[in-house]
This record gives structure tokens, sequence and C-alpha cells, in this order.
């Protein structure tokens, strides 16, 4: 899928890939949100009707916060989920 992408007529980002983050996280933090690098998800919290309500988080092997989600992003990929 990737591939018939840049077949197509796709370009590479000035400033490679990391740009596409430098730019989107000012927009990610205005609206209230948090940019987690080098965080791992260690579990998912649900409540008590089995839905995701957030996720605790591991930190460079440590544990870190739990983190409440009232709208939920994933970047696993289809085979991983």
């Amino acid at each position: 899928m990737v591939v018939n992408h840049y077949l197509h007529g796709a370009a590479y980002p000035t400033g490679g890939a990391a740009e596409l983050a430098r730019r989107i996280i000012p927009t990610v933090t205005a609206g209230g949100g948090a940019v987690l690098v080098n965080a791992n998800v260690q579990s998912v919290i649900v409540d008590e009707t089995g839905a995701a309500a957030g996720v605790l988080l591991e930190m460079r092997g440590q544990d870190g916060p739990a983190v409440p989600t009232p709208c939920k992003a994933m970047s696993a990929t289809h085979g991983h989920t």
C-alpha cells in the first residue's frame, strides 16, 4: 500500500518525517493535548462497562502516569491490533 502511494506521485516532506511531528505538536498542545515520546502503554484502563478509559504508561523503564483519555488514538499497525 505504501509503495503504491509513492509510485503515484507522493513526496517526501522537506526536513524529513520528523518535521511532520514538529509541525503538528503545537496544534495538539494548543487543543489541550500532550505528545509523549519514549512512553510505552503498560496497560489499558477500562471503565465499569469495559470501554477503554485511559492508559497506564511506562516511561524509560519506570512506571509512568495513568492518563485518562476522553478520546482514543493508536499508533499500532493493523497487524498489531
